[in-house]
């Protein structure tokens, strides 16, 4: 919670967006988490709709209604 209170007060960057890197270069320590997992650049749009592809075949509540959904392109 910290961190998003922290990101309203960080001034724009480049492009106009808010860096998280330089909000990380002010403090003292800064941590991690190693995960295993995909990431996704969600800014293309291909990446985009497979992050939500891969998050809807993750749950077991809309996997079926995808795949038969899906089945209709193919």
């Amino acid at each position: 919670m910290i961190f998003l209170i922290r990101l309203k007060k960080q001034k724009l960057g480049f492009n106009g967006e808010i860096q998280l890197t330089d909000d990380m270069s002010k403090r003292d320590e800064v941590y991690g988490v190693k995960f295993d997992g995909e990431v996704f650049n969600i800014e293309n749009r291909l990446e985009g709709l497979c992050s939500s592809f891969n998050f809807a075949m993750c749950d077991d509540k809309f996997k079926d209604d995808l795949i038969g959904y899906m089945k209709t392109f193919i």
